[in-house]
């Protein structure tokens, strides 16, 4: 767990919303639910700015909703007793299985040499690779790591400009968020709490249903809006070979070891579990756990693979999950609510889903974390606009919009992870999160609420 050293001023005053809530009373409410409120408040303010260990302030704010929230401890504690934990849990050590064994990089290399001829076409395996490990990778992390290096170490031995590097090793990351949303697998973290804040559970063909189609168009989007923001061109690379992509590649061809066929057949059967979880009435949790227990009896996880799940993580998480329940026990949500209301359209306006859009990005904005904006904005619209648009929709809404556009790398983790690496710069991402600024109130309007209208979900 790392320490972050609290910034004494910042620090004073956030401790002060707490109190200072007590005094000024917001939304009418009385003491104890002003304090409640003000201490979310100062928490979400020290998961957006990280002036002190995120650890730390969850633990703080569990601590105040279970000794003066008012409310069951089964409510704040939901998360880690629900099947969200066992399928986030799972997921780590599947993706520590298929990292692990090598079987991820051999799947990239078997087709990254017939992309690997210009930049354009690289970046369009960037989003190829996402959907495929997307299926058999839970989490986008992993997926990132062994992607990306394979992008640097060829690109280094190439004529491509810095320009167009940047703009590759960026569509690595950025085809990765895309691509999570298409199975309800695919980031099972953000996934899950898009259902999770809205108390909500889906099956693998429902999530397919509803988000597959959608997010394969705004994923097009992305890819359009990287080729033309930093004019990839289509041009071939000098000196390149196929039958190697310049870096060795024709070694993804030796046979497969022990391990990574005992992984690919696990992995390919949690699939079809997962897929077919409507026939045999078996959670994707569950079947998840056990995936989990076959790769342990088959040796091929640990139990020194028990370190890939977060603890930190898991704890955030159940921070986040505990802010729905506890604000609606208090009847705090039902304030807040009305002045949500208050900043969108009528639902009979033709702006009342772009409205939506701009309230979840202006969020975004300001909180940074995509997990912290959702746990703020999935609770309050989904019952502002119940009347509307069922909950669980709301919470696949907001969901969608924090994905696909942020601005800085602070405002999605994956992205983090890439810009931390030098990869690319804070410019480039601010550049692509502007275009996608503009396309998301059009993705919402005109593609993803109508698509839901089609299938009979509103």
């Amino acid at each position: 767990m790392q320490w972050v050293a609290p910034r004494p001023i910042l620090a004073l005053a956030t401790f002060c919303l707490p109190f200072g809530a007590m005094v000024l009373r917001p939304l009418e409410l009385d003491i104890a639910r002003s304090f409640l409120l003000g201490t979310l408040a100062q928490v979400v303010i020290a998961w957006a700015s990280g002036y002190t260990a995120r650890t730390v302030a969850s633990l703080w704010l569990i601590a105040v909703f279970l000794f003066v929230g008012n409310a069951p401890v089964a409510l704040v504690l939901a998360f880690p007793l629900s099947e969200n934990f066992l399928l986030i849990a799972s997921a780590f050590l599947l993706a520590a299985a298929v990292s692990g064994s090598g079987l991820s990089t051999r799947l990239i290399r078997v087709a990254f040499g017939r992309f690997a001829a210009s930049p354009r076409a690289m970046i369009g395996f960037s989003f190829v690779a996402g959907t495929i490990l997307s299926v058999f990778i839970p989490q986008p992390f992993p997926r990132v790591i062994v992607l990306s290096s394979l992008y640097a170490s060829y690109l280094a031995g190439t004529d491509c400009n810095d320009r167009e590097r940047r703009a590759l090793l960026l569509s690595v990351f950025v085809a990765s968020t895309g691509t999570s949303m298409l199975t309800l697998t695919g980031d099972v973290v953000l996934n899950g709490a898009a259902l999770g804040l809205t108390g909500s559970s889906m099956t693998y063909l429902r999530w397919a249903e509803l988000m597959l189609v959608p997010s394969l168009v705004v994923t097009l989007a992305s890819y359009v809006a990287i080729v033309g923001l930093f004019r990839v061109s289509n041009r071939r690379f000098s000196g390149y070979e196929a039958s190697t992509g310049g870096s060795g590649l024709s070694g993804a061809f030796a046979p497969l070891s022990i391990r990574e066929k005992t992984v690919a057949l696990v992995a390919v059967a949690l699939v079809a579990a997962w897929m077919s979880g409507s026939v045999h009435g078996v959670s994707a949790a569950w079947c998840g756990i056990i995936a989990v227990a076959v790769l342990f009896a088959l040796k091929a996880i640990s139990f020194r693979d028990l370190r890939e799940i977060d603890p930190a993580l898991m704890l955030f998480l159940t921070a986040a999950f505990s802010i729905g329940p506890t604000l609606a026990s208090n009847g705090i949500a039902e304030r807040l609510n009305d002045a949500v209301l208050l900043a969108l359209p009528g639902a009979s306006s033709p702006w009342y889903f772009p409205g939506m859009v701009v309230v979840v990005m202006g969020l975004h904005l300001v909180l940074g974390s995509a997990l912290t904006t959702m746990s703020v904005a999935i609770p309050a619209l989904a019952i502002a606009t119940a009347d509307v648009i069922p909950p669980e929709l709301v919470g696949l809404l907001v969901y969608s919009v924090i994905t696909m556009q942020y601005v800085l790398p602070v405002h999605h983790v994956t992205i983090m992870m890439g810009a931390g690496k030098g990869y690319y710069g804070q410019r480039d991402t601010v550049a692509f999160g502007l275009v996608m600024a503009l396309v998301m109130p059009l993705y919402v309007t005109f593609i993803l609420v109508p698509w839901w209208r089609l299938v009979g979900a509103v």
